[in-house]
């Protein structure tokens, strides 16, 4: 996890289901849906290490890396970690106030 600090990250609800072209849009990893699809079927997408070619993949819990994250690169160099929250804590950090208030009431914990 050290090595990933200054990777781009991305979060996701850990019940997400969507589809991986969704999730490569919505990360902005890829500009449009056209080009994930793209990017998929010419074998530029990895996740965790392994290609990825199969345009109706979706992302389950056998593709989390300790139950938290998932590494996904496009091409060579283009590294972007997904991270997995609870739904609670994916609804907090959309709300910064409640957020912090949440970190706060933790730490006293």
């Amino acid at each position: 996890k050290a090595g990933l600090k200054d990777v781009p990250s991305y979060t996701v609800a850990s019940d997400f289901d969507g589809n991986l072209v969704n999730l490569l849009v919505d990360a902005k990893i890829s500009s449009s849906r056209r080009q994930a699809r793209e990017d998929i079927t010419n074998g530029a997408i990895y996740l965790n290490g392994e290609r990825q070619t199969d345009l109706d993949y979706v992302l389950s819990d056998a593709d989390k890396l300790e139950n938290e994250l998932t590494v996904i690169r496009r091409g060579k160099k283009k590294y972007t970690i997904v991270n997995y929250w609870c739904l609670i804590f994916w609804r907090l950090k959309k709300h910064e106030q409640l957020w912090q208030l949440f970190v706060l009431f933790s730490l006293t914990f």
